[in-house]
């Protein structure tokens, strides 16, 4: 029996959505996308001993696709002959691309420390999930650190991955997840990184586009659904405001939509008159994460696999 293509991609999505809240993340030695950040932490050198750094920058990046991506390709096209194995072979390969339950798993000890006021735990927590330095932040600055890093995630983590999905299938969410991944490993505006990384840092922001203002509008329908939403300042006057094109649509309506001050020291502050964002305000920040993660399919990634297979059918 053949099954019709958006059939199969939907029983690939749900069986992933599946694995992914039984299971969670694979262990860190089976996990491509770790894999991803070791070949690449070895191998960089190598590259940027070239020239032309942007150059070598960009060969770089395409290396590292290809490397992961074409064996992928070549694993799902071999199993495709027989249709049970290749639906569990595609359901994991889709899984790792993306996470839900894995945002909570973090945010949890987080939480928990913050609770009982240990600071210094919070601290070690936060470590974990950002980049910036946490050994001098207090309470508050965990607190933002951490709904920032909750929307931020919700897009790169979640939302662009299954747009791909829905566009591109399984090799299509592996190459958003790729440059993604790339992205938190030489995507720095740093003198060792800022021509090396300038490929990677524009595929990034490229991929998350649309998926990042696609996201402001979601976090916000569901900060009205949990009737959580507060006019403030307009999400316009606070989304400009960071460094990065497309990190203050999902952070800019975490901070309106919770009226909260979202602040990193020396870049930034969102939403400056909103309140300081507490330990109550993360726990509403991951009830609209996961609200935010239903509503995507039913609004997003549904409606994209269905314009997709019509002009399949079309074509």
């Amino acid at each position: 029996m053949i099954i019709p293509s958006i059939l199969a991609e939907l029983i690939i999505l749900i069986g992933a959505v599946i694995i992914d809240v039984i299971f969670g993340e694979p262990k860190e030695y089976l996990h491509p996308v770790v894999l991803v950040g070791k070949l690449s932490s070895r191998t960089e050198k190598s590259f940027m001993k070239l020239g032309n750094k942007v150059l070598a920058g960009f060969v770089f990046l395409v290396v590292i696709i290809l490397v992961f991506t074409v064996p992928l390709y070549i694993v799902l096209k071999i199993v495709s002959s027989v249709q049970f194995l290749y639906f569990i072979v595609a359901m994991i390969a889709f899984k790792v691309t993306f996470s839900i339950t894995s945002m909570g798993d973090h945010v949890k000890p987080i939480v928990k420390a913050l609770e009982a006021n240990d600071v210094e735990t919070a601290r070690a927590k936060l470590s974990l999930i950002v980049r910036r330095e946490t050994k001098e932040m207090d309470a508050t600055h965990i607190c933002s650190a951490t709904i920032e890093t909750i929307s931020e995630g919700f897009v790169d983590g979640f939302l662009t991955p299954m747009m791909f999905f829905a566009l591109f299938g399984i090799i299509g969410a592996f190459f958003a997840r790729i440059v993604n991944t790339m992205d938190s490993m030489i995507g720095y505006r740093n003198r060792q990184y800022f021509e090396f990384g300038r490929w990677t840092a524009i595929a990034d922001t490229l991929i998350n586009y649309i998926p990042a203002r696609v996201s402001a509008a979601i976090i916000s329908f569901s900060s009205e659904l949990l009737n959580y939403r507060v006019q403030s300042v307009p999400l316009r006057e606070v989304r400009v405001l960071t460094e990065s094109t497309n990190a203050g649509w999902p952070m800019g309506s975490i901070a309106t939509s919770l009226n909260i001050k979202l602040e990193k020291y020396g870049h930034y502050v969102l939403n400056e008159n909103g309140f300081e964002p507490s330990v109550g305000d993360i726990k509403r920040t991951m009830n609209i994460y996961y609200t935010s993660v239903y509503l995507s399919f039913l609004i997003f990634i549904l409606p994209i696999m269905i314009i997709v297979f019509l002009l399949e059918v079309v074509w």
